[in-house]
């Protein structure tokens, strides 16, 4: 606070001068507002750089699972190789064959087939079967099948009667590649009288450049026995007289003994 001074005349003199003495304390701050800047017309705005975030890839640590006698193997995560983006996949190509045709060996068999049906005209089922038939061939019918090879021959026709013949009527055949099939038609009789009628249809291959029945199925039905007409029974005349020579006359044998 300030102090008038001694010398003042009166009080009111001493009021004035009072009040107009400055304060001797210490001098307030004074604050200063800065001047507002005008910017140019072509200032540039100030460039925003973007914020790069750093990805620190993380570390796939392999876990070690203990073993016995306290051995621990060592693992080692596969290496993958990712595609990159440049890598070019193309779709796996596709070969395809076209115009191929198998040789056509249907005429052949058929002729094979016609010379099996001449073999058992000539020489009977079980000689011609033996001839045709391969080591693995089988014989079907309704009673079943056969042994294989020779065997199977044999057991169909080996009691098979001399006055029995067999007709093999091929009719058709399909093969290529060495392999086919051929069917037809067959019969029994026994002299002319026709016992049985059927089908067959046997499966070939060519062995070491021979066709040889691999298997044959024969499906047929017996054909009905004939109705023998009917025994005509003895009559005797009405009316007929005994010859008293003929019944007294006794039968006797080569050495003359009476036969009674």
């Amino acid at each position: 606070m300030a102090v008038a001074p001694l010398f003042c005349a009166s009080i009111t003199f001493c009021t004035s001068v009072a009040a107009q003495v400055p304060d001797w304390g210490p001098a307030k701050p004074v604050v200063k507002t800065p001047a507002q800047t005008t910017k140019p017309a072509n200032a540039k705005a100030p460039v925003t750089k973007p914020t790069v975030t750093k990805v620190v890839p993380t570390k796939v640590v392999a876990t070690k699972t203990p073993t016995k006698n306290n051995i621990t193997p060592t693992f080692k995560a596969p290496e993958v190789n990712q595609p990159s983006s440049q890598t070019v996949f193309k779709a796996p190509t596709k070969t395809v064959v076209t115009n191929v045709t198998a040789e056509d060996q249907s005429q052949e068999l058929v002729a094979v087939d016609l010379h099996l049906a001449s073999d058992i005209s000539d020489y009977g089922p079980l000689a011609a079967y033996a001839k045709h038939l391969s080591k693995a061939g089988v014989l079907y019918d309704a009673d079943g099948g056969t042994p294989e090879g020779v065997s199977s021959a044999e057991a169909r026709f080996k009691d098979f009667p001399t006055a029995i013949t067999l007709v093999r009527v091929p009719e058709k055949a399909m093969a290529s590649a060495n392999g086919g099939s051929s069917w037809g038609a067959y019969k029994i009789y026994r002299g002319t009288q026709l016992l049985s009628s059927g089908r067959y249809l046997a499966v070939w291959r060519k062995e070491q450049g021979v066709w040889k029945i691999v298997s044959e199925l024969a499906a047929g039905k017996d054909m009905p026995a004939p109705v023998l007409p009917a025994k005509p029974s003895s009559a005797q005349a009405t009316g007929a007289k005994e010859n008293p020579a003929l019944s007294a006359k006794k039968l006797k044998d080569a050495f003359g003994r009476t036969v009674n």
